[in-house]
């Protein structure tokens, strides 16, 4: 997920700001980034297989808030899975059946905020999520 270390790299060359600020400007969005935040916001529905809508509400109200500020977004979604970063991608999900069982684990002995914590750990944003967004 990202580039590891990236943000303090920039650090000193950022500025904090309003969106607004940017009216009249088209932003490219990750939407990737967007769909991983608001699954951890439904991350224990995802997780036990129940239907939710959480993370679609959490990418459009985004989508709604820059285009409030007058901002056009240019939304991208990830293409395949590149072959150079296979084992990656298969150490992340094996962290994640083990988040997901330690999750399934703690709600099993009583413990919900540890078993939620265990599942923001156990996401996984898949195609058919963005498809969703992409339908909503």
């Amino acid at each position: 997920m990202g580039i590891q270390g990236l943000l303090p790299l920039l650090a000193e060359v950022t500025k904090r700001t309003h969106v607004s600020s940017f009216a009249g400007q088209t932003f490219g969005v990750d939407i990737s980034c967007w769909l991983h935040a608001g699954a951890t916001r439904c991350a224990t529905q995802l997780a036990l297989g129940q239907p939710t809508r959480g993370y679609v509400d959490f990418v459009l109200d985004r989508i709604a808030c820059l285009r409030h500020n007058k901002v056009s977004p240019y939304v991208v979604f990830d293409g395949q899975s590149l072959p150079a970063k296979a084992g990656t991608n298969t150490a992340r999900s094996a962290r994640r059946a083990e988040a997901k069982a330690l999750g399934e684990a703690l709600l099993r002995k009583g413990d919900h905020a540890g078993a939620k914590d265990a599942f923001k750990r156990a996401v996984s944003i898949t195609s058919s999520m963005g498809r969703h967004v992409q339908h909503a």
